[in-house]
């Protein structure tokens, strides 16, 4: 059995439908690339995370990863940084402040 790291894909774009519709088409063919290399995808780690200063988040997206959908988070821990949904960054100053502190 083979095994892969985690992966990430990163999305801009200014209207919301095109990157509705880029995910769709990269996540199919992700799961291609993964069947057709023996890998497995582990369902329980599959999330998404939508980024946004203008504060209009997106609900109702139903992205999945064959069988899998992906779950909306709206924190992410990102090599150490965390990162809110709205890019304010309470959470990695309040971690900072604690071992700071300690």
């Amino acid at each position: 059995m083979l095994f892969a790291d985690d992966a990430t894909i990163f999305f801009t774009h200014q209207n919301l439908a095109e990157i509705y519709r880029c995910i769709k088409n990269e996540l199919k063919i992700i799961q291609n690339w993964f069947q057709v290399n023996g890998l497995l995808i582990m369902q329980i780690k599959h999330n998404m995370y939508y980024f946004t200063i203008k504060g209009n988040i997106r609900e109702g997206w139903d992205l999945s990863i064959g069988e899998a959908f992906l779950k909306r988070e709206n924190v992410v821990n990102f090599l150490g940084d965390i990162i809110e949904e709205n890019l304010k960054r309470r959470d990695h100053t309040d971690k900072v402040i604690l071992k700071v502190c300690s």
